[in-house]
């Protein structure tokens, strides 16, 4: 499964990038802006995009979440410490993984993703992730 991650603070994007790689994802980016991960998306469409809402840039992570899943079919969760303001946009993603999180939750959360695109989701929702749907 590729992973594109789109997350403005540059350490946690590095992190994101390392931590599923060890985990055995194939991983895009990290981009800082909406632009950005829409040309990375362009070359070689993602299965699931982890989503900053607040992104580098005139455009939200809302925008590009929504963007990735109409042009590319994309599954999107949302990474942001603003939690409610991805409620707000609950239309746009699977659900969100708040921060601070911890990234066995997250790789966990991946893999429920995953598993939901392939219409076999596990019957627990990893810690974690909050579903939208």
């Amino acid at each position: 499964m590729l992973v594109l991650i789109a997350e403005d603070e540059v350490l946690i994007g590095m992190m994101l990038e390392a931590d599923l790689g060890q985990a055995g994802y194939r991983v895009a980016g990290p981009a800082s802006t909406c632009a950005e991960a829409l040309r990375i998306a362009a070359a070689e469409p993602p299965d699931l995009a982890l989503v900053d809402i607040t992104l580098d840039g005139e455009r939200s992570g809302v925008e590009l979440a929504r963007v990735l899943r109409d042009r590319h079919g994309t599954a999107c969760i949302f990474l942001t410490a603003q939690p409610e303001l991805a409620d707000e946009a609950r239309d746009a993603a699977l659900g969100v993984i708040a921060k601070p999180y911890d990234p066995a939750d997250l790789v966990q959360g991946i893999g429920y993703a995953g598993e939901v695109r392939r219409g076999t989701p596990p019957a627990a929702v990893p810690r974690g992730l909050t579903l939208f749907r």
